[in-house]
């Protein structure tokens, strides 16, 4: 016999002769007979789980019509304020066979999960003998990450048979509304010294209702070697935005905490970075490495960047801003993202090279902005080279308007080289944007002199003016 957490619909219970007839007054009141005893007041110490007879006791019935079946759908009778699941298996073992010595796993995993455990456990307890049952360690895990008195509702039932090992104490630690109340019980109710792994601590930081409480009670049994964890930091970097989870450890006399690419690096591989608080930026006891500035710099939006340059400020670790810091910022297309480039011009401008040209000429988001940027800084445009006009060819939605500006600004810096022109005639950003054949391009095309005879150069005006007239057309 297999106990059900969810009602059906409708219930049918056949009953057996063989097992006792049913009562003669059942005609004027149908159920179980008056005279009968549904559970002895003394047979358990919890007993006080089901309510006084006179409060819930008002002669259960089979469901026999669809309101009765309604109730039970909403897993309640609201008659007797006696809960489905223990009025049905109370009928069912009282009505029906069943043996005694067949408490099975999945009975007690199924009561073990329900909201009616102690209740399911004081009848279990009458009906079926609990000294050769066997708990294993899916029921504790069940009764772990559920809550603290199902935990205790074992232990009282079956002692000495509850097994704590490692997956059980991860089950308590995901516990959402009583982790640290559960890992206490389950500690101090161990006959041994239970030795704490990493995944214990882990588990506990990603539970977002977990208390530095529990996070001290972990530390207790699993020993400092916790501290040297690089995974345990991870998770700890991860979980900053709850404050009390950074300051926690940070407190902790023997820890350190550098922030490395990896922590900071989605799980999901979406390139976004993890870091969506500030936390870990207004703490002097936290530091950042090289990789991880560079990676904040190239994927952060614009609050992380510039809280990072604020700390790096503040340490006075500005030795971290080199050319590769520097890059990966230019690089970055997040929107606003310009806005960190900006504060950092004045403090590295020496890095303004043709690397830093052309990683914002490949930018798609924030490219043209980044180079008007730095021809104020850089108004000669030493640094760009051919190179640059060719990936800002290449850029295929800045693209257009990048050489628009050149060629408005600083036309004497523009060749439209065979490799540029081919460049624009795979650019979807011409297709819809300033065609070669209008005002702005032919003059600077037509002075190219040796370029007018290459074949390339036939190719794009004619796809040019091939794309002109058809946008002509439709407008």
């Amino acid at each position: 016999m297999v106990l059900q957490t969810d009602a059906p619909s409708h219930v049918e219970v056949t009953t057996n002769d063989e097992y006792g007839e049913p009562d003669e007054t059942s005609e004027c009141n149908p159920g179980w007979p008056e005279s009968d005893e549904l559970y002895d007041s003394k047979s358990s110490d919890h007993s006080s789980v089901l309510k006084p007879r006179q409060y819930w006791y008002a002669e259960p019935q089979v469901p026999n019509d669809e309101r009765d079946a309604e109730n039970l759908k909403m897993n309640e009778d609201t008659n007797t304020a006696y809960y489905t699941s223990a009025y049905l298996l109370e009928y069912l073992l009282r009505y029906c066979t069943y043996d005694p010595m067949g408490l099975t796993k999945d009975i007690l995993l199924s009561a073990v999960a329900n909201r009616e455990c102690e209740a399911l456990f004081t009848i279990i307890a009458k009906y079926y003998s609990l000294e050769s049952v066997r708990i294993t360690q899916n029921i504790a895990q069940a009764a772990a990450s559920n809550s603290k008195r199902n935990v205790q509702l074992l232990l009282d039932w079956f002692p000495g048979k509850v097994p704590i090992t490692e997956d059980v104490l991860i089950a308590a630690a995901r516990n959402s509304k009583e982790s640290y109340e559960t890992l206490r019980l389950l500690f101090s109710c161990s006959s041994y010294r239970i030795s704490v792994s990493k995944k214990v601590m882990i588990a506990l930081l990603q539970n977002p209702n977990s208390c530095p409480s529990a996070f001290r009670l972990v530390f207790e049994y699993g020993g400092s070697s916790l501290l040297r964890s690089q995974e345990i930091k991870t998770s700890i970097v991860r979980n900053a935005g709850r404050g009390s989870v950074l300051q926690f450890f940070l407190e902790l006399p023997g820890f350190s905490l550098t922030v490395t690419e990896n922590m900071v690096r989605s799980n999901e591989n979406d390139g976004e970075p993890l870091i969506s608080s500030s936390l870990l930026f207004k703490d002097r006891r936290v530091r950042f490495s090289p990789a991880s500035i560079a990676f904040v710099m190239a994927k952060g939006d614009a609050d992380s960047t510039m809280s990072l340059l604020e700390k790096l400020a503040t340490d006075r670790e500005d030795h971290h801003l080199t050319e590769n810091v520097f890059l990966h910022a230019i690089s970055n297309e997040q929107e606003r993202a310009w806005f960190t480039v900006h504060h950092l011009l004045p403090l590295i401008s020496k890095f303004l090279t043709e690397k830093a040209w052309i990683a914002a000429a490949k930018n798609k988001v924030n490219g043209w902005t980044l180079m008007q940027m730095f021809a104020d800084y850089d108004p000669t445009l030493e640094s760009m080279t051919p190179t640059v006009l060719l990936h800002a060819a290449r850029n295929d939605l800045l693209g257009n308007d990048i050489l628009k500006w050149l060629l408005s600004y600083h036309p004497s810096k523009v060749r439209f080289s065979e490799g540029i022109l081919a460049a624009i005639s795979g650019n979807p950003s011409w297709w819809t944007g300033e065609p070669l054949t209008s005002e702005i391009y032919r003059p600077h095309i037509w002075q190219n002199g040796p370029i007018l005879e290459s074949r390339i150069l036939r190719t794009v005006l004619g796809i040019s003016e091939y794309c002109s007239n058809i946008l002509r057309e439709k407008s």
